[in-house]
Formats: structure tokens, C-alpha cells, sequence
């Protein structure tokens, strides 16, 4: 008896700042079988279909979602979750961030070199934009990206429903397709360097048809007379101060 009661007593796990509900409560044979079983650990259950026991909303929303993280649907919860205690939230391995990184290496690279970074992605604040379980948008987003850019960008959406012109991109919530989400060596995170970047959908060949551009000169300043995002004139002009597209010219 002495013995029994050495080897049960949770002294490890007392530590933790959060702890597995079950475990806490000493109810280690809802999840292991005492004696023997088919599965590691002495899990009743293979990995994952013991944690759908009790976790059924995640279970049903990950069957309802149409991206999934990998792990998740391979039932890898132990990839990410503590199944006793942790010293993270959500009995989490290591803190937001550091955890994604185990797998996502690349973009912590990115991150780690990169001369401009996104302050989430640096402070690893990953489920800030992502879901880590399923999503029914692209790279796991709890939103869609417009929706979720302008969920910290409030000053760009309400200067977009002021303006008289928007550009198309900024319009649809293609945030994307001009900035990268994560971190870049260019100002204001942008994935290429102006005019690269316009150019990516205005050809110089099409540029030079506008009037205004064959006396331009140099065609590739177009901050020097365009806002990125939106206008309160047409063809998303500056106005007066570039002097250049001054009114009645």
C-alpha cells in the first residue's frame, strides 16, 4: 500500500501553474488503462480519440472546418498539449510562437533576418491570426484577410469607407497581395519594392497610354503621386501637394 500511494501521488505535476482537469483530479484511469492495453502510454484509446471524450467541440468543428492543422487531424494533441500540466496556457509545450516554431522553421527564420517585422508574428502571437485546430479560410485564419487585417488596422477600413477611390486590392481585403504578414526587408512590409510591386498588375506598356505619364519622366515614383490604399480624389492621386496633378491640369 505504501508503495501504491508513492508511485500515485501526483508530486510532479502539483508544480504546474495550469493542470489537466482530470489528472488534478486523480482520474487517471479515465484516460490509461491500469493494467494493460494496445496503445502507448496505456491510453485506452489511440492518440487524440481519448481527448475527443471530453473535447467534443473541437472534435465537431474540426469536421466542419475546411483547412485543418495536420497535427489536429491526426489526432497529435500531445504534438502541442500537455496531457498533465504545463506551466502555458491551454496546457500548452512551450509558450505561442516557440511551439509553432518546432514546425514552422522557416518562418521563423524569415522572421529572425528580416530588417521589418509584422509586431505579432515577433512577439509570437501566432493565434492572434490563426487557428490552431481548423479554420474555413486559407493558411488556418480565424478570418478572412481583410477582416482580420482591419481587426488592428481600424484607422486604413475607416479611411476606405470615407474615400472617393479605393484601390481594387485594398477593396476586395487582398492585404496580402501587397504586404507579407509576417515580416519582409522593406518598409510597411511589402513583399517587392515600388515599382516592382505596382507592376505587378500595371504594366509600363499600359502606363504610358495615360497622358499624364508620358510627361512624367521617371514613371517608377509612384508614391509621388498615388496613395497605396485609397483617395479622396481619382485614380487615387495625392491632390495638390504633388503639384504635378494639381486640379484643372
Amino acid at each position: 500500500m505504501r508503495m501504491f500511494k508513492k508511485i500515485w501521488r501526483p508530486r510532479r505535476w502539483a508544480t504546474g501553474k495550469v493542470k489537466h482537469q482530470p489528472v488534478e483530479n486523480g482520474e487517471c484511469v479515465s484516460c490509461h488503462n491500469p493494467h494493460q492495453s494496445e496503445n502507448k502510454k496505456l491510453l485506452l484509446k489511440p492518440d487524440g480519440k481519448p481527448c475527443f471524450e471530453c473535447h467534443e467541440d473541437i472534435q465537431k468543428n474540426l469536421a466542419a472546418g475546411k483547412v485543418k492543422h495536420q497535427p489536429v487531424e491526426n489526432g497529435e494533441c500531445v504534438s502541442c498539449h500537455s496531457p498533465h500540466q504545463s506551466e502555458n496556457k491551454k496546457l500548452l509545450l512551450k509558450p505561442d510562437g516557440k511551439l509553432c516554431f518546432e514546425c514552422h522553421e522557416d518562418i521563423q527564420k524569415k522572421i529572425a533576418t528580416a530588417k521589418v517585422k509584422h509586431q505579432p508574428a515577433e512577439n509570437g502571437e501566432c493565434v492572434s491570426c490563426h487557428n490552431p485546430h481548423q479554420s474555413d479560410n486559407k493558411k488556418l485564419l480565424a478570418k478572412s484577410v481583410g477582416k482580420l487585417c482591419f481587426e488592428c488596422h481600424e484607422d486604413v477600413q475607416q479611411q476606405i469607407a470615407k474615400a472617393k477611390s479605393v484601390h481594387q486590392p485594398v477593396a476586395n481585403g487582398e492585404c496580402v497581395s501587397c504586404h507579407d504578414p509576417h515580416a519582409t526587408d522593406r518598409a510597411k512590409l511589402v513583399t517587392k519594392p515600388v515599382p516592382a510591386l505596382c507592376f505587378e498588375c500595371h504594366e509600363d506598356a499600359d502606363l504610358r497610354k495615360v497622358e499624364r505619364h508620358k510627361t512624367a519622366g521617371d514613371r517608377t515614383a509612384c508614391m509621388t503621386c498615388h496613395f497605396a490604399h485609397q483617395s479622396g480624389r481619382e485614380h487615387l492621386l495625392k491632390g495638390k501637394e504633388t503639384g504635378f496633378f494639381a486640379p484643372g491640369k
